[in-house]
C-alpha cells in the first residue's frame, strides 16, 4: 500500500513538472511574434513605391533584407505606436522588373519571409486605328495608323512586327505628328494568317490585330496600262475615323492625280513623294456603311477606279 501510495506521489510531481514546463515554453513561444501586415504576395510596378507593416515583439526594430537590392530597394520609415507589440512601417520600392524574397529578422530570434514583385511600368501607350481581324488580299497592301505616346505625353515611335515574315511584310511608311504610318503587305499564301504587334524598347510587345490573306481579285484590264500603278486595289473596309495610305507608282516624269468619288465619305491628303512612288492618305469621315470608289489619272489618262472603300463598324 505505501508503495502504491509512492508510486502515485512520484507520477504526480511528474506530470506537473511536466505540465510546468510545457506551460512554461507555450507561454515563451506566444511571448514573441514576428509578422508581416498584411500577409500575402506584393506587387508593385517599376519606380512606383509602397509602404508595408511589420508586427513584432522585440524592443528594437527587425532588420530587413531584399534578396536582390537592384530590383526592390526596401528602408524603415517610423515605428507606429509603442505598444508592447510594436508596428514598424518600411517603405519599399520598384527598381526594375523581377521578384524577390524580403526577409525580416527580429532582435528576438525570429525570422519570416514574403515575396515581392516588381513588374514593368506601361511606359508607353500606342493607339492602333486597326484592331481584331482584318483579311487582307494577297499581294494587296494596308496602311496602319499607330499613336504612339509616353507617360509624359511626349511622342514616341512605335516599332510594328508580324509573326510570320513569310505571311506579312511590313514597312514603315510616314509620320505625321504623333501619328506613325507602317505598311503591310500580303507576301504569303491564301488562308495564312500572322499577327500584327506593337512594341518599343524594354516594353513587351501587344497584338494590333489579326490578318489573314485572302483570294486577290483580278486588276481590271484598263490598270494594266495605265501609266500609275496602284498598290490598292478591289474592295476593303475601315473605320470612322481611321485612315489608309496608298502607294503610287508612275513612271519617270509623271505626277499622279488621286481622288475621291464620292464627297462627305473620305478626306484625301497628299503624304510624300519618294522618287517614282507617291503616297496618300484617305481619312473615313462618313458614317458606317458609306462607300466610295478611289481613282487614279496620269496627265494624259481618263481616271481609272483603283479600289473601293467602305466605311465599317467599329471594333470593341
Amino acid at each position: 500500500m505505501k508503495k502504491n501510495i509512492k508510486i502515485m506521489s512520484i507520477t504526480i510531481v511528474l506530470v506537473l513538472i511536466i505540465g510546468v514546463f510545457c506551460g512554461t515554453s507555450a507561454f515563451a513561444a506566444s511571448g514573441k511574434q514576428l509578422s508581416f501586415y498584411p500577409t500575402g504576395q506584393r506587387s508593385i510596378d517599376v519606380d512606383e513605391q509602397d509602404y508595408f507593416q511589420v508586427l513584432t515583439s522585440a524592443e528594437e526594430p527587425p532588420t530587413v533584407k531584399s534578396s536582390d537590392d537592384a530590383i526592390l530597394k526596401v528602408e524603415l520609415d517610423k515605428l507606429i505606436g509603442d505598444a508592447t507589440l510594436k508596428t514598424y512601417q518600411y517603405r519599399y520600392k520598384g527598381l526594375k522588373s523581377g521578384t524577390v524574397t524580403v526577409t525580416v529578422n527580429s532582435k528576438d530570434g525570429l525570422t519570416t519571409k514574403e515575396t515581392f514583385k516588381v513588374n514593368q511600368a506601361a511606359d508607353y501607350v500606342f493607339k492602333s486605328d486597326t484592331t481584331g481581324n482584318l483579311n487582307l488580299k494577297q499581294g494587296s497592301s494596308y496602311c496602319i495608323r499607330i499613336a504612339g505616346f509616353s507617360k509624359d505625353d511626349s511622342v514616341v515611335k512605335p516599332v510594328l512586327t508580324a509573326s510570320g515574315t513569310n505571311v506579312l511584310k511590313t514597312q514603315f511608311v510616314n509620320r505625321i505628328g504623333s501619328n506613325f504610318y507602317y505598311k503591310i503587305t500580303a507576301i504569303g499564301k491564301v488562308g495564312q494568317t500572322a499577327y500584327v504587334y506593337t512594341s518599343a524598347l524594354g516594353v513587351a510587345q501587344v497584338t494590333q490585330c489579326k490578318v489573314t490573306i485572302v483570294s486577290a481579285e483580278k486588276k481590271q484590264t484598263t490598270q494594266k496600262d495605265s501609266k500609275v500603278k496602284c498598290d490598292t486595289y478591289g474592295e476593303f473596309g475601315i473605320e470612322k475615323g481611321a485612315s489608309y495610305c496608298f502607294k503610287l507608282t508612275v513612271s519617270k516624269g509623271i505626277e499622279p492625280s488621286f481622288a475621291v468619288g464620292s464627297k462627305g465619305i473620305f478626306t484625301s491628303k497628299f503624304v510624300k513623294r519618294s522618287g517614282d512612288y507617291y503616297y496618300y492618305k484617305i481619312t473615313a469621315i462618313g458614317n458606317p456603311g458609306q462607300s466610295a470608289g478611289i481613282y487614279t489619272a496620269a496627265p494624259d489618262e481618263k481616271p481609272i477606279k483603283q479600289c473601293k472603300v467602305t466605311i465599317k463598324q467599329d471594333q470593341i
